[in-house]
């Protein structure tokens, strides 16, 4: 219904670059730019992950279906890019996290 990816570049503790991508969204798989302008720079914190989120959400086109309406998609768009870009984030500073990563960080979803 919703999905979403994240890479981070860290340079000492910092975000020195982001790229996010969501599908299920908007017409196409796409990147979402405002996104990883929110966390340029950050320490890659919960306040970042959520601006990021938030831009997600913003920036998406969702189409209500069988499978989910768009107001359902949009809310869990701001959910799952947090969850992303804090298990990149992770990921990124060395810790090795179960697939699905909300398993680790999350526990049983």
């Amino acid at each position: 219904m919703v999905g979403a990816a994240c890479v981070v570049v860290l340079d000492g503790g910092r975000i020195s670059e982001a790229r996010i991508a969501i599908t299920a969204l908007a017409p196409t798989i796409r990147r979402v730019p405002e996104a990883e302008v929110a966390l340029a720079g950050s320490d890659g914190g919960r306040s970042a992950a959520q601006a990021a989120a938030r831009a997600a959400a913003e920036a998406s086109q969702p189409i209500s279906d069988v499978r989910a309406s768009a107001d359902y998609r949009r809310a869990m768009a701001a959910v799952i890019v947090r969850r992303v870009v804090e298990a990149a984030v992770a990921r990124a500073r060395g810790a090795v996290l179960s697939i699905p990563a909300s398993q680790t960080l999350y526990g049983t979803v």
